[in-house]
């Protein structure tokens, strides 16, 4: 059984992303938003193994997955969609800059939504 917990955001957590959170202006703004409880941290584990990290927050009615680094996707997507519908939301998006996601989210039922572009200043 997949389980999703809130956890402390410190460097073993930070550390646990990886790449996922983006460039230095993406992870200042996921710090910021931990910071001020707008976005928290999650551990993620099944059958009481730790498979993955996340942070995720909610904007209006979608529940946003702002970055996840681990297995099980299809797993991890049905669970988190659950944990949405129970809390009254409508959709759950899932944003990335990762080339890797396409593969990642292939077994799920997500699928691309939009294209955002963007210039760093």
């Amino acid at each position: 059984m997949i389980e999703i917990h809130a956890t402390l955001a410190d460097n073993v957590f930070f550390d646990s992303l990886g790449g996922t959170m983006g460039d230095d202006i993406d992870k200042a703004l996921l710090t910021r938003q931990l910071a001020e409880g707008i976005a928290g941290a999650y551990d993620v584990r099944l059958d009481d193994k730790h498979i993955g990290s996340a942070i995720m927050r909610t904007e209006e009615t979608d529940l946003v997955i702002c970055c996840y680094a681990g297995k099980e996707a299809k797993k991890f997507t049905e669970k988190v969609k659950e944990i949405a519908r129970l809390n009254g939301l409508k959709r759950v998006r899932f944003h990335t800059s990762r080339k890797g996601a396409d593969r990642f989210l292939l077994n799920t039922d997500f699928e691309k939504m939009e294209t955002v572009y963007g210039v760093v200043l």
